[in-house]
């Protein structure tokens, strides 16, 4: 650490305080806390080239040193330099800051609707669901803005005032005219649609209810031309480095027509089950069925005289049925059904496997699946 002393060499005491600096009682004002370095201090001159050989400065490298005090190889304090010129030399690098523009921003868009149906399914074909939508007006992201990365601070004005960090100007976007709704159902337009009460019947696989917005557009005016200039590390104004930003876009790249859209699915499947009845004159599907996801029933416990009906949808078959361990599929009697599906409003080919137990006793069925 190096200590600074105001007074004359004999009455230093480097015993107690260690090596330091000291001045002359005449270089008063030294680091009061005005930037001074003391009035008399530019009168305060080295008589003669000191050597830098040992003490705190002897580790720094050549590269932190200046370059004018650089002498026969070595690096030495020259002759005649002021106090405040040693000081500056030894502890203050300037450093020329640079500024320079990053691009136009301006990225408005509109928030989605909501779009709701009334049921998250699986749902048997054939049957209907409602859809709820809201429409949402907000916009993001509606500033027009432009970056001046500045590595040291800046300046907006020759002898204007240091700012730190990058300088940043932008303007905000309105929007106008009023939101337009359009929906569709599984690629379908549905033209008299009204949120929640209108019905939509499902299909094999996903179904999918779309909603888009149009109608709003936003507009804004062009970025001001600013001019940055250039800071040093120990803010002063570098008047020869600026960067000036010109917004040159005209109108129509600054007015952006403005849509979004949402959407929700459901998917729909045939049912298929098996089951125990008295007769084999099944004309509908019921709501307890499973669903061709679910491709397993585990097993069926008819009694004496009672049929086992598995009902397989158009397009499936009985993968596996087996009784005691042994394959079952060869025991069932087979026909083609037409059933009613979704809630009766549609009908679908079924096929159906059955099997009437004569044993005189229980008989079960398992490994029921279908492919």
């Amino acid at each position: 650490m190096i200590n600074f002393y105001r007074g004359s060499r004999e009455k230093y005491d480097e015993t107690a305080h260690g090596e330091g600096i000291y001045f002359t009682n005449d270089t008063t004002e030294i680091f009061t806390g005005n930037e001074s370095y003391g009035k008399n201090a530019d009168t305060s001159v080295t008589t003669e080239d000191i050597v830098v050989v040992g003490g705190p400065l002897a580790s720094e490298t050549s590269d932190n040193w200046p370059t004018e005090w650089n002498k026969d190889g070595n690096r030495v304090i020259p002759k005649g330099t002021s106090v405040q010129d040693i000081l500056e030399g030894l502890f203050l690098k300037p450093i020329n800051g640079t500024v320079s523009w990053g691009n136009i921003s301006w990225n408005p868009s509109l928030e989605k609707p909501t779009v709701t149906l009334s049921s998250n399914g699986p749902a048997e074909i054939g049957s209907t669901v409602t859809c709820t939508v809201a429409v949402n007006s907000s916009v993001s992201n509606n500033t027009r803005s432009a970056t001046c990365t500045a590595s040291q601070g800046h300046f907006t004005s020759i002898d204007g005032t240091y700012v730190a960090g990058n300088k940043t100007v932008s303007k905000t976007g309105t929007t106008t005219g009023s939101i337009v709704l359009a929906h569709t159902w599984n690629g379908d337009s549905v033209s008299e649609f009204t949120s929640g009460s209108t019905t939509l019947k499902i299909k094999a696989g996903e179904n999918k209810f779309v909603t888009s917005q149009s109608g709003l557009s936003a507009t804004v005016e062009a970025l001001p031309e600013t001019t940055v200039y250039a800071s040093t590390n120990t803010k002063k104004v570098l008047e020869n480095v600026s960067e000036t930003l010109n917004d040159t876009d005209g109108t129509s790249a600054r007015t952006k027509a403005l849509t979004s859209s949402n959407y929700d699915t459901i998917t729909g499947y045939y049912r298929w089950n098996a089951f125990v009845v008295d007769s084999i004159d099944i004309t509908k599907t019921e709501s307890s069925w499973k669903f061709t996801n679910d491709t397993t029933v585990n097993s069926v416990t008819a009694a004496d005289q009672k049929y086992i009906v598995v009902l397989v949808p158009s397009g499936f078959t009985l993968k596996t049925a087996s009784q005691m361990g042994l394959d079952f599929i060869g025991s069932f009697d087979t026909k083609d059904v037409t059933l009613e599906i979704g809630g009766g409003s549609d009908t679908y080919a079924y096929k159906m496997y059955y099997w009437q137990n004569t044993s005189g006793s229980n008989a079960t069925v398992d490994n029921i699946t279908i492919s």
